[in-house]
């Protein structure tokens, strides 16, 4: 405000200067934090103090440009597309998680196991997004803990330091990472036959070497050429077997594919908006 207030004649002419429901459209954005990712209409006409109303019409307008998204079932609006775009755009690899919210929870009802969205930070791998399914079988996930690029036993490292650098992976190789079970991979030749077949095949498996009895399988997420993502399911043993595997993998690399589509057609449409 104080740089329009410098400016002569801006002061005065405020009121011109500023449309307002602009400006009450950003206000009501500005609701969704971290700390706040779903809000119902109630909560947007308490914060910003609108009408019950005006918040409504400003929420729904929102909602078709794609900017939230509402849950009937809830009640609830989040964040949308457009706007998770928009802040994927300016760097949060989180953004990512919200725009593909509803295609995990689709995908972990398909097949019936929890799923879950790595992203790499710098020479580790975070989990952004996890979705459990119906079954009783609810995996603790290290959800917000960086996990080393090293450590192979995690699916989701093992995809992102199979499309690394080789500069990376040489680097990462070097350093032995620990054993949890007897099946833990931990010579270097053997990551590195690994990590190639992970290229070769599009998919990278964990056979209780993390944990006894529990299992995982994951694929990378490309978008426009680059891996962004990977993405896993988690699973107990019992369901791991080579008909279990037969049926996940394909679902999982279709899952994949079509979240890279979305992400690039959201992603085009709001540069083609922004531009």
């Amino acid at each position: 405000m104080a740089a329009i207030a410098s400016q002569p004649g801006l002061a005065k002419e405020k009121g011109a200067t500023l449309v307002q429901s602009l400006s009450r459209g950003l206000g009501i954005l500005s609701q969704f934090t971290a700390d706040s990712r779903s809000l119902s209409l109630a909560d947007l006409t308490r914060r910003t103090g609108l009408h019950r109303a005006t918040a409504y019409r400003f929420a729904r307008t929102l909602e078709a440009e794609g900017f939230l998204t509402f849950d009937p079932d809830t009640n609830l609006y989040s964040v949308g597309p457009a706007w998770a775009a928009a802040l994927y755009s300016l760097g949060s690899d989180n953004a990512l998680a919200d725009i593909l919210r509803e295609d995990l929870a689709s995908l972990a009802d398909d097949i019936q196991e929890t799923v879950a969205l790595a992203v790499r930070r710098g020479d580790h791998v975070q989990i952004i997004r996890k979705h459990d399914s119906s079954q009783i079988f609810r995996p603790q996930l290290p959800d917000g803990v960086l996990v080393p690029l090293n450590h192979t036993w995690n699916v989701h490292a093992t995809v992102h330091l199979a499309y690394a650098s080789e500069d990376t992976k040489r680097r990462l190789l070097a350093v032995p990472p620990p054993r949890f079970t007897e099946r833990t991979l931990v010579d270097p030749e053997a990551v590195r036959e690994r990590l190639d077949q992970v290229v070769s095949e599009g998919v990278a498996y964990d056979c209780e070497e993390h944990r006894r009895g529990v299992c995982a399988v994951a694929v990378p997420i490309f978008v426009k050429n680059d891996m962004i993502l990977a993405l896993g399911a988690i699973t107990p043993a019992e369901r791991f077997t080579s008909t279990d595997i037969e049926r996940l993998v394909p679902r999982l690399k279709e899952a994949a594919l079509d979240m890279g589509r979305r992400l690039e057609d959201v992603s085009t449409n709001w540069y083609s908006r922004s531009g």
